[in-house]
């Protein structure tokens, strides 16, 4: 069922729910349309940004956090878990700066100068340049395909394996997302029938690598991750 053809009154009680529960229950428990569709997406946004809108009173700040256009599909971007930042952002002593149309111009003595030529003072500079928070665990590893060549130079331009799990030139090569059970039941029956039958090494064929991308990659052209720069 889409959230689109559902009343207004049933659509805001199923969206309630879900906001209740909390963590990304709103996200990833929503219509599966809400991935698919822009203007079901534009329903959850509008939905979220009462919510949000309702704990910030200035409006300056108001349009740059919960501006009425979304910046992007919601969901297409992991969404913060936070208990008062929306609060913390309104205080008085908070002052919010839009480095997208007034950038940071350089470093000085006293802060951060941006193109505006304001110099914003400050005791400490926090850089919060994000991470890599998928492939950074095994490229950060300094783990060699068996050529010698480093994961890090062998995905520079694309990640390539099979289920997401496997990759060629990496014999008995495991990767587990996290507590995976079907990932973890699949490694575990693998191992085991390497061990019943005397195999001694596995690996994905470079062929299986390139039609996963691919599936992956048409899969991933049907939803509104792709309108999103991340």
């Amino acid at each position: 069922m889409s959230i689109a053809t559902r009343g207004i009154e049933l659509r805001n009680r199923a969206a309630e729910e879900l906001w209740a529960r909390g963590a990304f229950a709103f996200n990833t428990a929503n219509y599966r349309d809400g991935m698919f569709i822009q203007k079901t997406n534009d329903l959850m946004y509008e939905f979220w940004r009462n919510k949000v809108c309702a704990r910030i009173q200035d409006q300056a700040k108001k349009d740059l956090v919960e501006p009425e256009k979304p910046p992007h599909p919601l969901g297409t971007k992991r969404p913060s878990l936070e208990q008062d930042y929306y609060e913390c952002l309104d205080e008085d002593n908070v002052h919010l700066v839009d480095l997208k149309n007034n950038g940071i111009k350089r470093s000085v003595a006293e802060g951060v100068e941006t193109e505006d030529g304001i110099v914003h003072k400050f005791d400490t500079v926090v850089l919060a340049t994000g991470y890599d928070a998928i492939t950074g665990s095994f490229t950060g590893m300094g783990l060699k395909e068996r050529q010698g060549v480093d994961l890090r130079e062998k995905w520079k331009e694309g990640v390539k394996t099979h289920l997401g799990m496997t990759a060629p030139s990496l014999p008995n090569m495991f990767m587990v997302y996290s507590p995976q059970e079907v990932q973890g039941d699949l490694v575990a029956d693998m191992i085991k029938k390497m061990h019943d039958e005397g195999i001694e090494t596995i690996e994905a064929r470079p062929e299986a690598t390139e039609k996963w991308a691919a599936d992956i990659q048409e899969m991933n052209e049907q939803t509104l991750f792709p309108l999103t720069n991340s």
